[in-house]
């Protein structure tokens, strides 16, 4: 990751100089899978340190990494106790490009097998659609894409990779409908936009087909 301070002599707004923060990531992908046997929609369970960041930021009022401090560790501590969830997302299968020379529908395959375990064929990776993420800080690309399996589709391990903690969460078709409108407080789990943009598509695209 890069971060970036970018400045402009040309300004839009009243003629003046504008500073700008971006940070410069890796593109991803993402994939909404769908098991056709159980008719369950697949998700993933895991731990994002910046969601947990922001939860505690606003929990003692502050900005910075202070909320680590020892006057505040006590407080994290128990809502860590009071929430077991705190920090923690409901997600579709994504991963960032870093694989040199493997296109985005590889990437996309392999963080299937990786994540929730399933080994499927690339030509069954369907691509959707590509979108910014990020676009008040980096701007990064995002490749979407559909897979269907089957109890029949050959199943690994799964559970992400390394240092990833992964657990793969199955809901049906009316039980994913609920992830799309309610606060983010409201919710067992955060959820990420790219997963509620994927949902719709699926709900609007594809189900009726099913």
């Amino acid at each position: 990751m890069i971060v970036l301070i970018i400045t402009s002599n040309k300004s839009l707004i009243n003629g003046k100089p504008l500073i700008w923060d971006a940070i410069k990531i890796h593109d991803s992908v993402a994939v909404i899978v769908y098991n056709r046997t159980s008719k369950r929609l697949l998700f993933v369970r895991q731990f994002r340190p910046a969601v947990f960041f922001s939860y505690l930021c606003k929990s003692v009022d502050t900005l910075d990494l202070n909320v680590f401090s020892k006057d505040n560790i006590h407080n994290v501590n128990k809502q860590l106790l009071d929430n077991p969830n705190l920090g923690y997302t409901i997600e579709i299968c994504a991963g960032i490009l870093d694989k040199q020379g493997k296109s985005p529908q590889e990437v996309a395959k392999e963080e299937i097998e990786e994540e929730i375990g399933y080994k499927v064929e690339l030509n069954t990776v369907k691509f959707i659609s590509s979108y910014r993420s990020g676009v008040g800080h980096s701007g990064s690309l995002q490749y979407l894409y559909y897979c269907e399996i089957t109890d029949e589709t050959p199943k690994g391990k799964g559970g992400g990779v390394e240092d990833e903690s992964i657990e793969v969460i199955e809901l049906s078709i009316e039980e994913a409908k609920k992830l799309l409108y309610c606060e983010d407080t409201e919710a067992k789990l955060s959820r990420p936009t790219a997963m509620l943009f994927a949902l719709c598509w699926f709900f609007y695209e594809r189900s009726p087909q099913l």
